[in-house]
């Protein structure tokens, strides 16, 4: 493990890097590399487990890195740092940002590296995100893309509290928004990954089709929804949850984004429902 110090504008410190990149290649299997990881991983604290519990940790850790044998990767870590950087400063400029801990490993998994550009990541509690990286090419200006995502969930005081699908939509598309008005602007080469997957007219048409499962908590549907496990096309539920929050943004006189992560996520779909649907 290598800890880093990402200094902001504000000559703070906003954030703590720990890398486990390095030495893939010495380790006889997935298992031995991530019994490595659990040793080196911090045990007290908040960011005691990267927000987890142990055996939550394995077991993300299990799913991400995959069952691809384990080769050298090769990542610039002081790209990485930058990059994420390039994000905080613009954070740092609107809301009162607590220092964030990141934890970076690589993936060899085949739908992270295919499906969503080398990267993933997770926001696991308040402040704690866990990101997967595999080099793919340009995979760097999608770490952009997913840190801010997933530092909108950091920020939400909503996001370890949601249960049901509709929370789910409008939490995903207030942080798809943001990063599309305050990273993608500042950066021609992101593109918004769930922004039309889908068109319009079918987005209402699925969300006609779930609206009566809103406050549903079952996960195996959360799945169909959001990663096309069952009926619906891969990322339905990010697509959805976009729009909604954009037709939302349209009625602000003034998008305040303190305010709207601020927003509990029913004020925000209750509006849709009353308008669109």
């Amino acid at each position: 493990m290598e800890k880093q110090k990402v200094i902001g504008t504000n000559g703070k410190v906003i954030a703590d890097i720990f890398y486990f990149l390095d030495n893939i290649s010495e380790y006889k299997s997935k298992e031995d590399f991530i019994t490595q990881i659990l040793k080196d991983m911090p045990s007290k604290g908040l960011a005691k487990y990267a927000g987890c519990s142990k055996y939550e940790l394995k077991k993300t850790l299990l799913w991400c890195i995959s069952d691809i044998s384990l080769p050298s990767i090769d990542i610039n870590k002081e790209i990485i740092s930058q990059k994420l950087k390039e994000v905080l400063d613009v954070y740092l400029l609107l809301f009162n940002l607590k220092k964030i801990s990141l934890f970076i490993f690589p993936t060899f998994d085949d739908f992270i590296i295919n499906k969503m550009n080398g990267v993933s990541g997770f926001c696991t509690r308040k402040n704690i995100i866990l990101i997967f990286l595999n080099p793919v090419p340009n995979f760097e200006t999608v770490l952009k893309r997913t840190m801010a995502h997933e530092l909108a969930h950091a920020l939400s005081p909503f996001y370890w509290k949601h249960t049901s699908l509709g929370d789910w939509l409008i939490l995903d598309g207030i942080a798809e928004n943001f990063q599309v008005n305050f990273i993608e602007e500042r950066d021609a080469q992101l593109a918004n990954l769930f922004n039309g997957v889908i068109s319009e007219k079918e987005i209402l048409k699925i969300f006609n089709e779930i609206k009566n499962r809103l406050n549903s908590k079952n996960n195996k549907f959360h799945k169909e929804v959001f990663y096309g496990t069952g009926k619906y096309p891969l990322w339905s539920g990010y697509a959805i949850g976009y729009y909604i929050v954009k037709e939302y943004l349209k009625k602000q006189k003034k998008v305040n984004w303190s305010k709207i992560i601020k927003t509990k996520p029913r004020v925000i779909l209750n509006e849709f429902l009353r308008t669109y649907i």
